[in-house]
């Protein structure tokens, strides 16, 4: 089984795979700013489909919102991994995501626009440089 979630603060995007079967799902967002890894195992299982895959060998990659630092992603990796106690979670910042997503062999920028924005000069190995964009309010 391998699992790949991108996660903004608000909602995390999975994609599930397991041989021939491919399943979309949707939960909250989890940002390790704002969750514990004790909130975040108990959300998980309360998740009706998450629980199906529990007990399964497999890989889970987590790209969040909030993930950039060892210390922080230890939050979100911890809360992982007591629910999918035989899996490899590996987790990193949806900064990564974004580049690694649009990487074809050229350097790239990438930009995440949602609850909180960030962009990103990636050269397919790191981040060259990132930048948080700040909101624009206007009066309507």
């Amino acid at each position: 089984m391998l699992i790949i979630i991108e996660s903004g603060s608000t909602k995390a995007d999975w994609l599930i795979i397991q041989g021939d079967k491919r399943i979309q799902h949707s939960t909250m967002g989890f940002n390790p700013f704002f969750h514990s890894a004790e909130f975040v195992a108990e959300t998980l299982r309360n998740d009706e489909l998450i629980k199906e895959y529990i007990d399964t060998d497999g890989e889970i990659y987590f790209y969040g919102a909030g993930c950039s630092s060892q210390e922080l992603n230890r939050t979100v990796e911890e809360g992982f991994l007591k629910v999918f106690k035989r899996s490899k979670v590996s987790v990193d910042h949806d900064l990564l995501a974004a580049g690694l997503s649009l990487y074809r062999n050229k350097d790239v920028i990438a930009c995440i626009l949602g609850t909180g924005s960030n962009s990103v000069y990636f050269d397919g190995k790191k981040f060259i440089r990132t930048s948080s964009c700040i909101r624009i309010y206007t009066r309507g």
